[in-house]
């Protein structure tokens, strides 16, 4: 059975998967362990995939299974730990393994709020049109933990239509939402072949098919900020550009295959993903890869201002020696 189908199989009623992708996190992945663990949710159950970590991510995660000692069916872990696949792979991986009617994912350095699960769920059995219900991120420094309990009295929540205009709106992001499983079956399995950027993908994929979304009205999601164990660094040196441009590929098909209109808004956000490339490939003095970059945008559909901009960044890469483009590229992008 391939990925596509084994994401169609059957599942349990009413019990909520929480997905947990780990590489190289020992030193927060308890946090984010007892903040599913507390949930005020049940049946809950955890899937942990450990990616191939070289720190003692799995000496952490399976000390505090261990030390748990579930004797009821009401909290289920199923810890799975392999040789580096990467996050889409690892994904997958824990969704064909999971059982739950609802599906929430977590990353492994981050953290929910105790009742997110429970209000989240509580929404989608009163709504039945609503295939997921999202919450704003909240960021937090590092070791900083926030309050994880909030009052349901400060709790509200709207429904909202799919947005034909610009599927970055509401700054959906996948990890910050709960899922009704039928949905992201219809999305699909994460796209392996990418790199970089395969939350872009599966955030534009998921709009495709995602009719009503309910939108809390605070955060329960929280992104913790922080150097250990990013890969961002590896991004932004050369070979993450080509990787680049090749997400960015795949989201403007999934557009196109979604009926999306090329707003403005959508302009803007792919302008601001090439131009992010395009700074990588300046500061590594990449004169060709920065040619290129900007070639990949102007094929694009962006007009007006954004067009002029990309035209006008294009004859000055050209034109420009490498040292005095770095000195001045700065400034012109933030007028």
């Amino acid at each position: 059975m391939d990925k596509v189908e084994s994401f169609k199989q059957n599942c349990s009623n009413s019990i909520c998967s929480v997905i947990v992708t780990v590489y190289n996190k020992e030193k927060y992945v308890l946090d984010c362990l007892n903040s599913i663990y507390n949930q005020t949710y049940r049946p809950l159950e955890l899937i942990v995939v450990d990616d191939g970590s070289t720190d003692r991510s799995k000496i952490e995660i399976q000390k505090w299974i261990d030390s748990l000692k579930i004797d009821n069916s009401e909290f289920k872990v199923k810890f799975i730990s392999r040789q580096n696949r990467g996050a889409p792979y690892s994904r997958n991986e824990a969704f064909i393994n999971s059982i739950g009617e609802f599906i929430q994912e977590v990353g492994g350095d981050d953290l929910i709020s105790i009742n997110k699960v429970e209000y989240s769920i509580e929404i989608l059995k009163n709504n039945k049109s609503v295939d997921c219900v999202w919450a704003p991120i909240e960021r937090f420094d590092g070791d900083d933990c926030p309050k994880l309990s909030i009052s349901e009295n400060d709790l509200q929540y709207s429904i909202l239509k799919k947005n034909l205009t610009n599927p970055f709106e509401p700054e959906f992001i996948p990890s910050a939402a709960l899922f009704r499983r039928r949905i992201l079956a219809k999305v699909g399995p994460w796209n392996e072949n990418l790199k970089r950027w395969q939350d872009l993908d599966y955030q534009v994929r998921i709009m495709n098919e995602v009719d009503f979304l309910a939108k809390v009205n605070c955060g329960m999601y929280f992104f913790r900020q922080h150097n250990d164990g990013r890969i961002s660094d590896f991004y932004n040196k050369p070979d993450g550009i080509d990787l680049g441009l090749e997400s960015l590929k795949e989201v403007q098909n999934s557009l196109k295959a979604g009926g999306f209109k090329f707003s403005f808004n959508v302009q803007r956000c792919l302008y601001e993903f090439y131009i992010n490339l395009f700074l990588s490939s300046v500061f590594h003095g990449l004169r060709h890869k920065s040619v290129k970059v900007l070639q990949e945008l102007l094929k694009t559909k962006v007009t007006g201002n954004l067009r002029l901009k990309a035209v006008l960044l294009y004859v000055g890469t050209l034109a420009l020696p490498s040292s005095r483009l770095k000195c001045i590229i700065k400034n012109y992008l933030s007028k």
